[in-house]
C-alpha cells in the first residue's frame, strides 16, 4: 500500500513538474497559461506598484532639491509652484520591474530600455534646467532612431481583414514619425491634473488586452507593468496635483505608447492600435 501510495505521489510530483515547465507565453501562442505565469505576473504588478506609491515623494523632495519646478504662468491651470519631477518615480519603478520580470532581449522591451532611457534623462535635463525645442528635438529624434532599430521598421501594415506590405524605407520613416509625434502628444496632455495618467493608463490597458488577446504575452506584461507604474504616480497628481509628470514622464510614456504601437502582432504592425492614442495624437 505504501509504494502504491508513493508511485502515485511520484506521478503527482512529475504531472506538476512538467505543468509548470511548459513553455508558456510563446509568440502567438494561445493555450492556457500554467498558474506560475498568473503568480509571477501578479508579483509583478505589486512589485511596480508599490514601488512606484514609494517612490513618488522621493521624487517630489529631489524635484524640490534640484529646482525642477513648474512655475505658473500664461494658460497655466495650477496657481502654485508644483514639482515637475514625477517621471523620475515612473522610470525608476518601471525599469527594475522590466528587468526582473520580463526578457530584455524581447524586441519591445529592447526598444524601451535604449530608447526610454535616452528620453528620460533628456526630460530630466530639460525639467531642471530647460532645452530649446531644437535640442529636444534632436535629442527625441536621437531616441527614436534607437528604438526603432531595437524593435525593427514595421514591414508590413494590417487594419481589420486588409493587409498591405510596406518597403523598409517607408516603414522606417513612419516609425519615426510615429515615435516623435506621440513624445510630443502625450508631453502636451501634461498640463491638465490627472489627464496625462489617466489617457496614458487607457491606452496601455487596451494595448495589454489586443496584445494578451493575440498571444503577445511578453508586450503585454510590459505594457501593465507600465499602467502600474503610471498607477502609483496618479494619487500625487490628482487635483490639486502635488507632483507633474514632466518631461522626463511624459516623455518617457509617449514614446512608450508608440513602441507599443509599433510592435508586429502576428508578424504585422496592426494600424487599428493607433486608435487607442488618438486623444495625444488630437491635442498634438
Amino acid at each position: 500500500k505504501n509504494d502504491v501510495q508513493g508511485e502515485k505521489k511520484d506521478r503527482i510530483c512529475k504531472l506538476i513538474y512538467t505543468y509548470l515547465k511548459k513553455d508558456c507565453g510563446r509568440e502567438g501562442d494561445r493555450a492556457s497559461l500554467p498558474l506560475i505565469f498568473y503568480m509571477k505576473t501578479i508579483l509583478s504588478f505589486v512589485f511596480t506598484f508599490s514601488l512606484s506609491l514609494l517612490l513618488m515623494p522621493r521624487a517630489r523632495r529631489a524635484g524640490l532639491l534640484l529646482g525642477a519646478l513648474d512655475i505658473p504662468r500664461g494658460r497655466h491651470c495650477h496657481a502654485h509652484p508644483t514639482v515637475r519631477f514625477g517621471g523620475a518615480g515612473i522610470y525608476l519603478s518601471f525599469f527594475p520591474a522590466l528587468l526582473l520580470f520580463c526578457d530584455p532581449s524581447h524586441p519591445t522591451a529592447s526598444a524601451l530600455l535604449v530608447g526610454g532611457g535616452i528620453i528620460f534623462f533628456c526630460g530630466v535635463i530639460d525639467d531642471i534646467r530647460g532645452l530649446s525645442p531644437l535640442q529636444k528635438f534632436i535629442l527625441q529624434l536621437f531616441a527614436a532612431l534607437l528604438a526603432l532599430y531595437a524593435l525593427g521598421a514595421p514591414s508590413r501594415l494590417s487594419f481589420l481583414s486588409l493587409s498591405l506590405p510596406l518597403p523598409y524605407f517607408l516603414g522606417f520613416l513612419y516609425g519615426v514619425y510615429r515615435l516623435i509625434l506621440y513624445m510630443n502628444g502625450v508631453n502636451f496632455t501634461d498640463g491638465i491634473d490627472g489627464l496625462c495618467a489617466k489617457s496614458s493608463m487607457v491606452a496601455l490597458f487596451a494595448f495589454a488586452i489586443t496584445f494578451f488577446h493575440y498571444g503577445e504575452t511578453e508586450a503585454g506584461l510590459l505594457a501593465l507593468l507600465l499602467f502600474f507604474a503610471v498607477l502609483g504616480f496618479l494619487p500625487f497628481n490628482r487635483t490639486p496635483a502635488s507632483l507633474f509628470m514632466g518631461d522626463s514622464g511624459a516623455g518617457l510614456i509617449g514614446l512608450s505608447l508608440a513602441v507599443f504601437a509599433l510592435t508586429p502582432i502576428g508578424g504585422s504592425m496592426r494600424t487599428e492600435t493607433f486608435l487607442f492614442l488618438s486623444l495625444p495624437t488630437l491635442d498634438t
